[in-house]
């Protein structure tokens, strides 16, 4: 008769859940009084009390998951009992899959408990559901498996109780905060730097189990009366559930390779903070790197920015000796000095790169013949006139439009921090779209109004940006209007806002007058007439730069103290699509200013205003 080979022991499972209960038992009652208990005692006070635990429930499981893998692998990191399990009569195979699976328990077990009971407690009700409970056991699930699987890993590579926390909470963070530590330096040195390419930062999110796993959530249907509260009905459906399948794909894939590990695991590292000797090299130079990055950083806030190349290459080399302390268990490494030269001398090499900026990153201005499309983003300017276009996001295609963009972002590079006294400014994110890549800067430019109109002065460069009346037509909006228009489309209202912000304005103000507007408010035309006939006085004031209009000569239309805008709202039909277009009104525009002068009294008095 042949004989099997065991991959599960009984006696070991059971002796392992009842030495190590305390976890399991904690885990459990914790989530009886969030769930169940909760529920009951409180009826639904909360509009969504199933789907608002799930962050909780992500951070909770990511805890206990760490403790269940401690316990369950705790036998590795003391020669003593390393050894005993060593001479047991359980093939190693055995050993692993019983103590990975009873380590595993302590979370779907009780996880499975707290969604039959939280069922029942929602069994009577009319807005909530069994289904959202099992919902919170699918997410609960999917995150115990993979954290528990990755604190599995961890624990395998290590030889140390302590470092598996360590370790665990680190990997867990690393790669978000080597990014943003990165993002920080390269933004110290690249001026122009606005981060790296949204493939790297969503590559990061993904490397983050803790990040990525707290974007999952319930999401429940419309909100129900129940007596004088709201609460979620009985529709529900996990949002970013693509999430927990990936990473429960991942936690397979990690228990096959903590299996591979366990076989091979040596008793002899007990004790050794890295038990795997292929992975003491990546422990001793990326810890060191990562741990010099953050140091260093930290170090140069106090003592000064200009410190930054000093500071991170200093504490590099520091904490390769730091790691070889530990890894070597003795304070005798500085004989081992080759290994920290080498890599201060890299970190070094990078600082000189980016300080002398070797690479023409931030001199870099792309050909507007290879741009297919500009995008323009947190557009900022010192002509401010305190309306929508001083805050503004657009795309161009033009190529004209992009090469007056591409000879400010030019002028940019050309005066670099030559000018900061002057009252003139343009600051911008550039994102240039080309065939291949994809090109962003974050570009401010100052220059000296009175250069205005001096040829290849970065003033002239940001008039012609300005004068662009194409360029703001679209900005603005004029451009659908206008077409809207010519296909038969109307205004259908109109409003005149006017904002007081000091005192001192009013005094002066024609619009004193009027009580109601005498610390602003909005005025809305009814009339057809006056809405066509203030249509018509903005249209032919934006086609002569008279609103919108701001020059690089003039520092600053709006002063903070008041301000006029109107808003028109246009449609093509009753069932077609609305939009609106809205536009600092000043003096300067003297069609539409002298004509909403000429209406506010009106208006006031057919709508009943005056106080």
């Amino acid at each position: 008769m042949r004989s099997g080979i065991s991959f599960f022991d009984k006696t070991l499972f059971k002796k392992t859940v009842a030495r190590w209960w305390p976890i399991w038992a904690a885990y459990l009652v914790l989530w009886i009084f969030i769930l169940p208990v909760n529920l009951l005692m409180t009826n639904y006070i909360y509009q969504d009390p199933i789907s608002g635990t799930f962050m909780a429930q992500m951070v909770i499981t990511m805890i206990f998951a760490l403790f269940a893998a401690m316990a369950v692998l705790s036998h590795l990191y003391w020669p003593r009992s390393a050894n005993f399990f060593g001479s047991l009569p359980v093939r190693r195979e055995a050993q692993f899959t019983t103590l990975y699976l009873a380590g595993l328990s302590f979370l779907l077990v009780p996880d499975l408990i707290v969604a039959c009971l939280t069922a029942l407690a929602v069994s009577g009700s009319k807005v909530l559901s069994a289904g959202q409970a099992f919902a919170w056991l699918l997410a609960a699930a999917a995150d115990g498996f993979f954290f528990y699987s990755f604190a599995i890993v961890v624990g395998l590579l290590v030889g140390h109780i302590l470092a598996l926390p360590a370790l665990y909470i680190a990997f867990n963070f690393l790669v978000a905060l080597v990014v943003m530590l990165l993002e920080m330096i390269v933004g110290v040195f690249y001026p122009s730097f606005t981060g790296f390419s949204p493939a790297v930062e969503e590559a990061a999110r993904w490397l983050t189990p803790s990040f990525q796993l707290g974007e999952v959530w319930l999401r429940t249907g419309d909100y129900v009366s129940a007596g004088n509260l709201l609460v979620a009905s009985h529709s529900w459906q996990i949002k970013n559930g693509f999430t927990l399948a990936v990473y429960a794909g991942v936690a397979a894939v990690l228990t096959v390779l903590a299996f591979f590990l366990y076989r091979r695991r040596r008793l002899e590292s007990a004790g050794d903070v890295v038990a795997v000797r292929s992975m003491r090299p990546v422990f001793k130079y990326v810890g060191a790197l990562c741990a010099g990055l953050a140091l260093g950083t930290v170090t140069s806030s106090i003592v000064g920015e200009d410190s930054l190349p000093y500071t991170v290459t200093i504490w590099t080399v520091l904490s390769v000796f730091g790691a070889q302390m530990i890894l070597d268990k003795t304070f005798k490494v500085f004989k081992k000095w080759k290994g920290a030269a080498v890599l201060g001398a890299l970190v070094a090499a990078a600082f000189i790169v980016m300080v002398f900026d070797l690479t023409g990153y931030e001199t870099r201005v792309p050909d507007p013949a290879d741009v297919e499309s500009l995008e323009v983003r947190y557009f900022r300017t010192s002509s401010n006139l305190g309306d929508v276009a001083d805050h503004l996001n657009f795309t161009l295609t033009d190529p004209g439009e992009i090469g007056e963009f591409t000879a400010l972002h030019k002028a940019a590079v050309e005066e670099g921090d030559s000018v900061w006294d002057v009252s003139g400014y343009v600051s911008m994110e550039l994102t240039y779209n080309m065939k291949h890549t994809t090109v962003r800067r974050q570009v401010s430019v100052r220059f000296d109004p009175n250069e205005a109109h001096t040829p290849g002065t970065a003033a002239a460069a940001a008039e012609a940006v300005f004068a662009d009346r194409d360029l703001w037509r679209h900005a603005y909006g004029f451009d659908a209007l206008e077409d809207a228009l010519a296909a038969g489309g109307r205004v259908y209202a109109a409003d005149y806002e006017y904002n007081i912000y000091s005192w001192d304005t009013v005094q002066n103000d024609p619009e004193k007058q009027y009580e109601y507007l005498h610390d602003g408010g909005t005025l809305t035309l009814l009339n057809a007439g006056d809405i066509s006939a203030l249509t018509d006085a903005a249209l032919a004031d934006f086609a002569d730069g008279l609103i919108g209009r701001r020059r690089a000569d003039r520092p600053t239309e709006y002063d903070g103290k008041a301000r006029r805008t109107v808003t028109l709202a246009w449609t093509l039909g009753a069932d077609s699509d609305s939009d609106f277009v809205e536009f600092a009104l000043t003096p300067e525009a003297k069609r539409t200013y002298d004509l909403i002068q000429t209406l506010i009294p009106k208006i006031i008095q057919e709508q009943g205003l005056e106080e």
